[in-house]
């Protein structure tokens, strides 16, 4: 599995590939749980019309839910008589139901590493294409909700495709590739670029100051709260390297932390710090940073007699974190789910489940201009948390009392969807604003 994302009813989507035992062949797979990680549903799902009409070798490396529940994916699919593949765009219904699909026909090799939704409902998404004599290509683009081209650029020579892509405070994005330089032979260096929000390049950085020794490897970016980028990074059998460039590009400082983990993904935290996941020791990790880099707390996970590995993970809107990760050396391989309070500690509180949402807390008006009013009967104490449609938290505030009055003026028009996080219960609403 490769990528895991919370929906808007509290519960995930998880995505990846799975065996097709009748021709040797990997299929699409997708698992959708509750918020406790029981599984709703699962779905393998294969194409052979793409390729020469033949099973084809199929992976989803990402997906994320549309404000309707309907999902948009993004992955590549490969014929194995042959050497060409071709990257592909799904889409599924809330049960996992194809509805859809396109593809980006190439003569070599490509494939779709990274896919988000912004809020007018186009889909950003960063694309490998071989462009043949061993030269690569990776490439932003901006689609429209169906597909379509609208604009892009290229961001490096080769993606790093565990966390490639993400969207900025501003609306824009950020990418991490890395650029071959043959100046003294062949060496490839982590490439940060800055796209506004059509798509445009405003600034790029390639990182040749930070890196210490060719051991030295950036593996995953994170917006701040004051517009610039983290760059998350490890020096093999060494530290764990932390980078911040600001909003213009320039690189800031360089952080070095005594952990010989391996990371592979990084998130801004709702505190404005920064959590980063991994492997540690053939567990799970989960290491806590302000926003500065200082180390604040370390957590392992791994329950099981096998490696595990770290993969991506995502802070939920009860201020927690799910992890999803891989016991590498089992068979068949196993996936591994781990949902966490907001200092790494395996959640309990959490399962007891949820309430109807109507029952907790009202919403109006809807659609709002500016403001809206929280209703909470029964005198509740919680957490108010609003995600814009890319999962992404924008919002949040503690309330305590029945009512409470939230400026929202700052949002643009569009869809979100609203959270409250109580002692025993989530819950969550959609909203537009107008």
């Amino acid at each position: 599995m490769y990528f895991i994302q919370e929906l808007y009813n509290g519960g995930f989507i998880v995505c990846g590939k799975s065996q097709n035992l009748s021709d040797s062949t990997t299929d699409f797979c997708f698992l959708k749980t509750d918020f406790s990680g029981n599984v709703i549903w699962a779905k393998q799902i294969f194409d052979t019309t793409l390729l020469h009409g033949s099973p084809s070798h199929e992976w989803a490396t990402t997906i994320r839910e549309k404000p309707d529940n309907s999902f948009v994916f993004g992955g590549s699919v490969r014929d194995p008589h042959y050497s060409s593949s071709v990257a592909y765009y799904g889409w599924m219904d809330s049960s996992g139901a194809m509805l859809s699909s396109i593809s980006k026909h190439s003569d070599w090799t490509t494939s779709v590493n990274a896919l988000l939704l912004n809020t007018n409902g186009n889909i950003i998404s960063t694309r490998d294409d071989r462009e043949g004599a061993g030269h690569y290509g990776n490439y932003l683009e901006v689609n429209s909700p169906s597909g379509q081209f609208i604009s892009g650029g290229f961001t490096g020579n080769h993606s790093i495709a565990n966390q490639a892509l993400v969207e900025m405070k501003d609306g824009g994005f950020g990418t991490l590739a890395l650029k071959e330089e043959y100046n003294s032979g062949s060496v490839s260096f982590p490439l940060v670029t800055r796209f506004d929000v059509d798509g445009n390049i405003v600034w790029k950085n390639t990182m040749h100051n930070e890196i210490y020794t060719g051991d030295t490897q950036f593996v995953a970016l994170c917006p701040t709260n004051d517009t610039g980028i983290v760059v998350c990074g490890f020096v093999k059998g060494g530290n764990i390297i932390l980078t911040k460039i600001n909003a213009n590009g320039d690189s800031l400082w360089t952080k070095s932390i005594a952990i010989a983990g391996k990371p592979t993904a990084l998130q801004l935290t709702l505190d404005g710090g920064f959590a980063v996941l991994g492997t540690l020791n053939n567990s799970l990790m989960l290491l806590k940073v302000d926003g500065n880099a200082n180390y604040i707390w370390m957590q392992t996970y791994n329950k099981t007699s096998g490696n595990a590995s770290g993969i991506y993970f995502h802070q939920t809107a009860d201020e927690g974190f799910i992890i999803l990760g891989q016991i590498e050396n089992a068979s068949p391989e196993t996936i591994y789910l781990v949902k966490t309070d907001g200092n790494g500690n395996v959640n309990t509180v959490t399962k007891t489940g949820k309430v109807d949402p109507a029952k907790v807390f009202n919403l109006y008006p809807d659609p709002f201009p500016s403001s809206i009013n929280v209703d909470l009967p029964g005198n509740h104490q919680c957490l108010f948390l609003l995600c814009d449609v890319t999962g992404r938290i924008i919002f949040s505030k503690k309330i305590n009392g029945e009512s409470d009055r939230l400026d929202l003026s700052f949002l643009p028009s569009g869809v979100y969807c609203a959270f409250i996080k109580g002692d025993a219960y989530i819950a969550s609403k959609r909203l537009m604003k107008q």
